[in-house]
């Protein structure tokens, strides 16, 4: 019989003087007196991301299976259902959607249909590397004035750079400003910049999501992850125009060798059915044919060396993210970390002997003075029909300088090797 897979549940608006014992006795309150003896709960308090809430979260998660009070979070599909609990005189928010922000060490990303919590967990020890391993070996990573590292799995790594441009372009707001300022490393794993392999995913969203509200949102979503799409593509440039010139950044770029397991439709047996007389339904699951849905060109950016690791990972899609134990692939990325903090920007980006002394033009400042009124002009409810020929001009003034100031950035790149 498969071992039951084991969730993780956030709780959030704990009150502040709330210690373990305390939240442990609000839960078993609710508990039934069998469950009281069967199941036991086991989590971390951690302060609110919001200091002005006086408020902490928790991750929890029960041994052998959730209670059930919980059962209504656990089986909704969309991740909406939240519970709730009174708690001296405060009403306790129990989800399995981690919607927003929620510190555990640090803030990966996750994928398109991935778990905030269980895209980072090993399926061997059940241990999410990020808030158990990291603490240990980069104690000082939740300090402020540390320099920021941006996590991202899969769509996660698309949800990251789309984010960067948008500060980029409101820059002149003061958090926007700030952020870009700390930002000093990216790591993406399985990042489909280039788009990936859908069949399976659009199959399965056809035949689950069709009939739901969530349906047309995951296909949009879908759509941006489908190989050769042109305003993906723009978007990514405008993500590349900034990294090594108004972004001194390092990335790490982790892509998977090992081929994964396409989704298909598994029919339930009659044992794992409820009930005698339910109806035939199926499951999906990673068992049809061995693919590659990401290639390594589809996940690196193509930077120099100096600029982005390219890091290869023995696992596959899925599982290059659940690291088991302290394996290579961590200890390398770790390694690089490190660096962050070991050396001062100007030595990081160094080349080497005078090189690291030689200015990067910074080319980019037309185009992004461009993109912002392009930004400004392609918003509906802000463009008179008189504009918008004025836009279409402007597109296509930007990409000519696109060429000519890659082809200017390729030259300069060439020269800098060679002194």
């Amino acid at each position: 019989m498969a071992q039951r897979k084991m969730l993780t549940f956030r709780v959030r608006n704990i009150p502040p003087e709330y210690d373990e014992e305390d939240l442990q006795n609000a839960l078993r309150q609710e508990f039934t007196a069998d469950e009281r003896i069967n199941i036991a709960p086991t989590f971390s308090l951690v302060p609110s991301f919001r200091p002005e809430s006086q408020t902490q979260d928790a991750l929890l998660t029960f041994h052998p299976r959730a209670p059930a009070f919980l059962h209504a979070v656990e089986k909704d599909k969309t991740g909406m259902t939240e519970r709730q609990i009174p708690v001296d005189r405060r009403v306790v928010n129990i989800d399995l959607n981690f919607f927003g922000l929620t510190q555990v060490s640090n803030r990966p990303r996750d994928g398109l249909d991935g778990s905030a919590f269980g895209s980072w967990t090993s399926r061997t020890t059940g241990l999410m590397w990020p808030r158990e391993f990291l603490r240990d070996d980069l104690p000082n990573a939740r300090a402020l004035d540390r320099p920021l590292v941006l996590f991202g799995h899969s769509y996660g790594a698309r949800v990251i750079t789309k984010s960067i441009v948008k500060c980029k372009i409101w820059d002149r707001n003061e958090f926007n400003k700030a952020l870009l300022d700390s930002l000093k490393g990216l790591v993406f794993f399985g990042a489909p910049h280039h788009g990936m392999d859908t069949k399976d995913i659009e199959s399965y969203l056809s035949k689950t999501y069709s009939g739901e509200p969530t349906g047309i949102a995951r296909k949009t979503l879908l759509n941006e992850l489908r190989k050769n799409n042109p305003a993906v593509e723009r978007e990514l440039q405008d993500f590349k125009d900034l990294v090594g010139q108004q972004l001194k950044i390092r990335i790490i770029s982790v892509y998977e060798r090992k081929p994964g397991h396409r989704l298909i439709q598994i029919p339930q047996t009659l044992s794992e059915s409820s009930r005698a007389d339910a109806k035939p339904s199926v499951t999906w699951k990673r068992e049809g044919d061995a693919y590659n849905p990401l290639t390594k060109e589809d996940a690196v950016l193509g930077f120099p060396s100096w600029l982005e690791l390219q890091l290869p990972s023995d696992s596959d899609h899925s599982n290059m993210t659940k690291f088991d134990h302290k394996d290579i692939t961590y200890q390398l990325i770790v390694e690089e970390l490190r660096k962050f903090t070991a050396k001062p920007i100007v030595r990081r980006f160094s080349l080497g002997g005078d090189a690291a002394e030689t200015p990067i033009p910074k080319f980019s400042q037309l185009r992004t003075s461009l993109k912002y009124v392009m930004y400004k002009l392609v918003e509906p409810y802000q463009m008179p029909p008189e504009l918008k020929e004025l836009c279409v001009e402007l597109q296509q003034a930007l990409a000519e300088s696109q060429v000519l100031l890659e082809l200017t950035e390729d030259v300069h790149y060439r020269r800098r090797k060679l002194i």
